[in-house]
């Protein structure tokens, strides 16, 4: 979640006819089928810059070939710069196209890869940290840098023409294996959402080597007087749960993480399982209330409390939906992968959706009705206007985006669940994360896998609250 505006005062007050359509797409695809990226990123001592490079083994997923690889050159867009300084693919110099100021840039093949074939391209680059004062995905602050994207990230094949919106999320990109080095400055703490599998020191430098595998992104952060916590769990009964935030939060801490054990509880239930031994949360300085990466969440300080209120609602409450959230994204963005940009709706309101059910789970019909008055109280803020949910992120408006994506949006899905019922409905979620695990899926995949289930016709239903394109969508390849 790019930004998960207020919930409001009225959120959570406690702690027809035959489809023949068959969804298409593999399963999983094997390791061997998936991309390989090895990143080494060396952190100036100021954590103003990040020179690095990038080895990335691209193999393509897609049944059609591929002449040309995108990648998003993020800082850019936030008032930093990556100048990227060598290409090379398949052992020969080559050219990103586009100026530096474009935020995507393409290399061409020297051959065009059929499905299952690969390419090796070699990046080296230097990006700067813009300095602000509120913080976000990419910014340094005193003392604290989050360095989310400061690579050249390798675009899935699938990315629309969307460009990202500075309100919400930005990537499609397909899973992969990674293996990262990180050089920081001696004495400032490293958090990731990847396993840390060598570490040492010199020069008063320190080397950190870690793997995620498979994930979409690989999100790191750097901090002075971090403090660690931990569930205590060390992978017993599900994944261990890490808690990074600055000194005297010990209280929000706990409580983050046991919402996060129990959210991803319910979920790998519900869902099938969470994929990684760890999950983290991290407190950092956000203008969002949170955002998710894999087997990773920053949560915003300004809601990193168990005290206060926020617009009505107390931050005790902000905090556990915004850690359920997010937590909900490990399934809906990671393990099934969308174009944010073009089809937000396929994550941020599933996640939304998926919420409710935590609070189901653990507390009951009466908490899961009051959280799902949230959703009523967003989709207000728009005077409960009839835009499609499915529409790219830049066809609304900031204030539209959060009420329709986040609001109407899981009204859709509850919508769909009475008209399918339930325990149908249930089963078609199931069917659509395990036939996506790991691909990218659309807004028709989804449709044409709940048409299956229901073995009826959702047209009117689609059409009415997501869109045509979700249905249009099915004649594409």
């Amino acid at each position: 979640m790019r930004r998960i505006l207020a919930l409001g005062a009225a959120v959570i007050l406690l702690a027809g006819g035959c489809s023949k359509r068959v969804a298409a797409g593999p399963v999983d695809a094997a390791p061997a089928q998936r991309s390989a990226i090895r990143l080494d990123l060396v952190l100036a001592a100021d954590l103003s810059a990040v020179d690095g490079s990038l080895d990335l083994r691209f193999v393509n997923r897609e049944p059609s070939p591929l002449d040309r690889v995108r990648f998003l050159l993020f800082p850019g867009l936030v008032g930093g710069r990556i100048d990227v300084t060598g290409c090379i693919v398949d052992g020969a110099a080559a050219v990103l196209d586009g100026g530096q100021r474009d935020a995507v840039r393409e290399v061409a093949l020297p051959r065009a890869l059929a499905q299952g074939a690969s390419a090796d391209i070699a990046l080296t680059w230097r990006a700067t940290v813009p300095l602000m004062r509120g913080g976000g995905p990419l910014a340094r602050t005193d003392g604290f840098a989050s360095l989310a994207w400061c690579f050249p990230v390798a675009l899935s094949p699938r990315t629309g023409a969307e460009l990202p919106a500075p309100y919400a999320d930005y990537l499609c990109t397909d899973a992969a294996s990674w293996r990262v080095r990180v050089s920081l400055p001696a004495g400032l703490v490293l958090v990731t959402g990847g396993k840390e599998i060598g570490r040492t020191g010199e020069d008063g430098r320190t080397m950190v080597d870690l793997e995620l595998n498979p994930a979409r992104d690989f999100y790191l952060a750097v901090g002075a007087g971090l403090e660690e916590f931990s569930d205590g769990r060390n992978g017993a009964g599900g994944p261990a749960i890490r808690c990074f935030a600055p000194p005297g939060q010990e209280a929000a801490a706990a409580f983050a993480m046991d919402v996060a054990g129990r959210a991803i509880a319910a979920f790998s239930k519900r869902f099938g399982p969470y994929p990684y031994d760890t999950f983290t949360v991290l407190a950092g300085p956000l203008t969002a209330l949170g955002i998710e990466f894999p087997g990773l969440t920053v949560i915003g300080e300004r809601i990193f409390s168990l005290e206060g209120s926020m617009d009505g609602a107390p931050m005790r409450v902000m905090l556990e939906a915004t850690v359920a959230h997010e937590v909900a994204h490990q399934w809906f963005y990671n393990l099934v992968g969308n174009d944010q940009a073009a089809e937000p709706w396929l994550d941020e309101a599933m996640a939304q959706y998926a919420t409710r059910l935590y609070y189901l789970d653990r507390y009951g019909e009466d908490a899961a009705d009051s959280y799902t008055d949230s959703w009523w109280s967003r989709w207000s803020r728009v005077d409960r206007a009839l835009k499609p949910v499915g529409l790219p992120v830049s066809a609304y408006t900031a204030k539209e985006y959060g009420a329709i994506v986040y609001g109407r949006g899981p009204l859709f899905l509850e919508a769909l669940a009475s008209s399918m019922g339930v325990p149908a409905f249930d089963r078609s979620v199931n069917r659509y994360v395990e036939r996506f695990r790991w691909r990218i899926a659309r807004g028709a995949d989804f449709l044409s896998t709940a048409e299956e289930e229901c073995g009826c016709d959702l047209d009117a239903l689609f059409g009415a609250w997501v869109g045509l394109s979700a249905i249009h969508g099915l004649d594409r390849p």
